[in-house]
């Protein structure tokens, strides 16, 4: 009887240590200006440089602007063409001044397993909204645009913004966030109109 309590209390004890060292707070180190952090699928992560997060940038922008052309040609609601040339316009003007920024930081823009999964998630989503026209493409859209923008919001203040090193950087990122809430805004009010 003893053995066995014994060899519970060393399974639990083990089971406690085990979680208590899985389940710790990120902790942030330098090196090379990278920060390691704790991943919550397990191992670490690196933040993002600011060649990455301008990249990252750059990606959402360029695949709002080609969702909004597609929205121009397909969509039939005028609301929903309205909010697709705000995108295309708002992310053009964005786009811009984001190259302006690398080019004058001399930031080089690099690509990162993140920024690549943004371009693919959004290239399928274009795929779909190929199919599509008039009313069954509006909502689709709309949702899209919902979803987008609420991932882009989470991903500026929790990633991108606490991680720009450069304050140009960092002060773009946060008048981005600005932009992207309003879009948010719109594109949930647009989302409410369609029947």
């Amino acid at each position: 009887m003893k053995k066995l309590l014994l060899v519970t209390a060393l399974a639990l004890s083990a089971s406690a240590f085990a979680a208590s060292t899985t389940n710790k707070t990120p902790t942030n180190t330098t090196a090379n200006t990278n920060t390691t952090m704790a991943n919550p699928s397990g191992g670490t992560a690196t933040a993002p440089t600011d060649a990455e997060i301008s990249n990252t940038l750059m990606t959402a922008n360029t695949e709002e602007m080609t969702m909004a052309k597609l929205a121009k040609t397909n969509a039939a609601d005028p609301k929903v063409k309205e909010f697709a040339e705000m995108m295309l316009k708002d992310h053009a003007m964005n786009n811009d001044k984001a190259q302006a920024l690398a080019t004058e930081e001399k930031i080089n823009l690099k690509e990162t397993g993140k920024s690549m999964k943004m371009k693919f998630s959004a290239e399928d989503k274009v795929e779909k909204l190929k199919t599509m026209k008039g009313k069954e493409f509006d909502k689709e859209y709309m949702l899209t645009q919902v979803e987008m923008h609420r991932k882009v919001l989470t991903e500026l203040d929790s990633n991108l913004i606490p991680n720009a090193k450069s304050e140009k950087l960092k002060t773009m990122l946060t008048e981005t966030r600005g932009k992207v809430e309003k879009h948010l805004k719109h594109a949930e009010s647009v989302q409410s109109s369609l029947k």
